[in-house]
């Protein structure tokens, strides 16, 4: 019985170690979710969009540069419908500029800004679910530092038990010992003494 007893207890144990291996497993799991993939796809992301648009600005702005410098040179010629186009074109280049070095400008300062508050928004979610990590694990621990200390006592009970019985065991050898030395006593014949010789003169 104390057997069956203990051999459940020792199923439970190892329920115990396969539930924190889970858990485990989901806190990492966990990690990547709420800190790691956020925390990448924000740098990849917004980084990512606020670098293409200062590639886009860069672009965008030699063009203007170089379309407003052939929009000078062509107004000394007398044709005033090139002019005009030029200076349509010109127009729309500076809106296009105007648009991307505002869009930059606020892709920019979204990145600083958040920079500041979502690592440490991600990290508040990566230390709430390892403390419910810990929590789950601390409550199993429990269980099976309880059932340790059972099984330590059933270990030293059994122990101090054949202890005994060694003892016993030992008592019990040394009885049949002397009860066998006695039967073997009275079994044997009682030494005679040797003859005496007598010597006639």
């Amino acid at each position: 019985e104390d057997f069956d007893g203990m051999q459940r207890m020792l199923e439970e144990n190892m329920r115990g170690y396969h539930f924190t291996q889970e858990l485990r497993r989901v806190l990492s799991n966990q990690m990547m979710m709420v800190f790691a993939n956020p925390v990448r796809q924000f740098y990849k992301d917004d980084i990512k969009r606020a670098k293409r648009l200062k590639t886009d600005l860069d672009r965008v702005s030699a063009e203007y540069v170089t379309a407003l410098r052939k929009h000078l040179n062509m107004k000394a010629e007398a044709d005033p419908t090139l002019v005009r186009e030029s200076e349509v074109n010109i127009q729309k280049k500076k809106h296009t500029l105007e648009l991307l070095r505002f869009d930059t400008k606020a892709a920019l300062a979204e990145v600083d800004a958040q920079r500041h508050f979502v690592a440490i928004e991600y990290a508040a979610a990566l230390l709430s679910a390892v403390s419910v990590y810990f929590e789950k694990g601390w409550e199993e621990m429990k269980k099976v530092k309880g059932k340790a200390v059972t099984m330590q006592k059933w270990a030293r009970t059994c122990r101090e038990e054949l202890s005994t019985l060694a003892l016993r065991r030992e008592e019990v050898r040394k009885q049949m010992q002397s009860s066998m030395s006695e039967v073997m006593a009275k079994l044997s014949p009682p030494l005679s003494p040797p003859p005496s010789s007598t010597h006639t003169t």
